[in-house]
């Protein structure tokens, strides 16, 4: 897959980078491939000054360009503690065990703990 080169975006067209792996470059280093940075990008964009791109440790770049890990899925968890009744399950989950605990009654038979990896593309 070929970069997506930009020296400029509206904040409609950064928006779906945001928090995304990309490469920044300065004008010194543009024309060499080895100098390109791989960071995430934290969409602040200004298009006024000569340095108009943020990365997620606030440094600012002239250049940014997609690479492979741009579009790499996003790997997400979610984990939860439902309280478990002889009669039903519990019509919530909780974030924590601590919270199930202090939810769940007497008659509570199971506190059952989930976590599920996935992974969206975004």
């Amino acid at each position: 897959m070929k970069p997506e080169y930009f020296s400029a975006l509206n904040e409609a067209d950064a928006e779906k980078y945001i928090g995304k792996t990309m490469e920044f470059a300065d004008r010194s280093h543009i024309r060499s491939t080895e100098k390109w940075i791989k960071k995430k990008f934290n969409g602040n964009i200004d298009n006024n000054i000569p340095y108009p791109f943020k990365d997620h440790t606030n440094d600012v770049w002239q250049f940014m360009r997609t690479c492979p890990e741009t579009f790499q899925p996003v790997k997400k968890v979610f984990e939860a503690w439902i309280n478990i009744y002889s009669t039903n399950i519990a019509g919530c989950y909780h974030n924590s065990r601590e919270e199930a605990d202090k939810a769940a009654s007497e008659r509570r038979a199971a506190c059952l703990h989930i976590k599920q990896g996935y992974e969206v593309k975004e």
